[in-house]
């Protein structure tokens, strides 16, 4: 017999997964073919492997712009922030929302994302600017929390 606690948790964790993807899920703003996936596919790799606290990685995916203010540990702190290390598995991770112009933007960014992550009580989700640095596309920019 399944107990009624475990139903619950597993309902709550379901709805909490959920109301992560819909904080990055808004209306998605459509680019050319062939380019979305291309700053879609850095902003999952990046948090995946914040996800994997393989820290050096990611920190490798950041711009120099990034690297100038915030340091490789200072990325690790950030994420586990809200990612704490007793938070337990992790994942669905998924890119929601992505935009191609919004204010603030410069002239080598390409794309806005919202990544989210979840977990078995809650979920988050981190905002992202990817940018050309180098003619390499890096992270500019990220939030760490749901929006």
């Amino acid at each position: 017999m399944i107990k009624k606690t475990n139903i619950f948790v597993a309902l709550a964790t379901l709805l909490l997964a959920a109301m992560a993807l819909a904080a990055c899920s808004k209306e998605e703003t459509k680019m050319p073919s062939g380019t979305i996936s291309d700053f879609r596919v850095l902003a999952l790799d990046f948090t995946k492997s914040l996800a994997a606290r393989d820290y050096p990685k990611a920190y490798a995916m950041t711009s120099q712009e990034y690297r100038k203010k915030i340091s490789v540990d200072h990325l690790r702190t950030r994420f586990e922030t809200i990612v704490p290390l007793d938070w337990g598995p992790i994942g669905p991770i998924q890119v929601g929302e992505t935009m191609t112009t919004w204010p603030g933007k410069k002239s080598s960014d390409l794309g806005w994302a919202c990544v989210s992550i979840g977990g078995n009580m809650y979920s988050e989700a981190i905002i992202l600017i990817v940018t050309l640095d180098n003619g390499e596309q890096k992270i500019r920019e990220v939030e760490f929390g749901r929006p």
